[in-house]
């Protein structure tokens, strides 16, 4: 026996970060009558947001994110960045180099008349911020854990719906379906909108690392004949938090490469970073967990669906 069909304004696929700012960019806006949008996400990870557990939801990893000026003004605005603000890290300065080549570009946020050019944190932080500040919607109704399996669009009298049916065998309909659910994105195959692919043919590989000398709040991108290396500046750990000598690195180079720089043991990872970059924060005294994410090129040939 099938469940009674739930109404909402607003389906949105995803509680990741698009999914979870979407949800609160819209969570304060009103309909004609006066009410609040009745919002419902579907998320196929366990989330409790009704709680202020200090455990990060699967789906919020441990990248690191640098958010642009505009971004952190975004996230104020949203009531977030005052849980953010002290676990963030400035970029005041911004150093450009060419690897074998003379001249560098400097940016200084004192300069744009900032107090900031942006912001390095990781994206766990971000996401247990947005969960924390989307606890107090009551106008936001959490799916989780689901998926959608099954997307229906109908139009009866002029107005159009749109069913989802999910994994649990509930159904929802709204007036409008938002897909924040990833690259690999079902809403999309479900809506049967094709995509095209570009193969850059480099990786981005990525890691914590300390350094001798501290950043002072200053980024680094260094130019090289493989592809851009940035040292962004990072927070102190919770042991130390007013150290300044860890950096979040996001070197770009060929997937060959890529493999064989992962396969280096911690000394010789250190050498060839440091011969890579170069001595502006003197030798790299700790390297962390290495990952590598190849860079593809996802554009779809329409961004929405109307029926």
């Amino acid at each position: 026996m099938h469940s009674k069909k739930k109404l909402f304004d607003i389906i949105i696929s995803g509680g990741g970060l698009s999914g979870c700012l979407m949800a609160l960019s819209l969570a304060d806006l009103t309909k004609a009558e006066g009410n609040l949008l009745s919002i419902a996400v579907v998320e196929a990870n366990n989330i409790d947001a009704s709680t202020s557990s200090n455990q990060t939801p699967r789906l919020f990893d441990d990248r690191v994110l640098a958010l642009s000026h505009s971004s952190a003004a975004y996230l104020d605005k949203l009531g977030v960045w005052q849980h953010l603000s002290a676990q963030a890290c400035a970029i005041e300065k911004i150093d450009i180099s060419d690897r074998g080549h003379y001249g560098k570009a400097r940016l200084e946020a004192q300069e744009q008349g900032v107090l900031a050019l942006g912001y390095v944190m990781e994206m766990a932080l971000i996401g247990k911020a947005l969960l924390k500040k989307l606890a107090g919607k009551s106008n936001i109704t959490w799916f989780c854990p689901n998926s959608i399996s099954d997307i229906q669009w109908q139009e009866k009298n002029n107005n159009r719906k749109v069913n989802v049916e999910l994994s649990s065998g509930e159904t929802i309909q709204a007036s409008l379906l938002l897909a924040c659910d990833g690259v690999n994105s079902p809403c999309r195959q479900l809506a049967g909108i094709k995509v095209s692919q570009s193969d850059y043919q480099q990786v981005a590989l990525i890691a914590n690392v300390g350094t001798t000398i501290p950043h002072k709040n200053k980024a680094f991108e260094r130019f090289t004949e493989f592809g851009p290396l940035a040292m962004l500046p990072l927070s102190g750990l919770k042991t130390s938090p007013k150290e300044q000598n860890r950096c979040s690195l996001v070197w770009t180079m060929t997937p060959k490469q890529s493999q064989a720089i992962i396969a280096l043991n911690d000394d010789e990872f250190k050498q060839q970073l440091e011969l890579a970059f170069g001595s502006w924060l003197g030798a790299i005294t700790q390297v962390g967990k290495r990952d590598a994410y190849p860079l593809v090129l996802l554009q779809t040939q329409q961004s929405s669906l109307i029926y």
